[in-house]
């Protein structure tokens, strides 16, 4: 992961500037041995994003950064 990637801290960083709360639901597909993530962005209860990747971090990662353009 690249150094300007940090969706999810900057997400958290908004949530806390706009008095809001955040959180993620994970889920995984596949074989054990090559998963696929799927994770969803949730801002007052509220979807916002969704990501998928071949770990949870980088599926959170894209999901948060869905979520922080939704926000605008």
């Amino acid at each position: 992961m690249s150094t300007n990637q940090h969706f999810r801290m900057q997400l958290n960083n908004r949530c806390q500037y706009l008095g809001k709360s955040h959180k993620f639901e994970d889920s995984t597909t596949g074989p054990q041995h090559q998963p696929t993530w799927t994770s969803i962005a949730y801002v007052n209860g509220i979807e916002y994003g969704q990501g998928s990747g071949p770990s949870r971090d980088v599926a959170k990662e894209r999901a948060a950064q869905q979520a922080l353009n939704a926000l605008g």
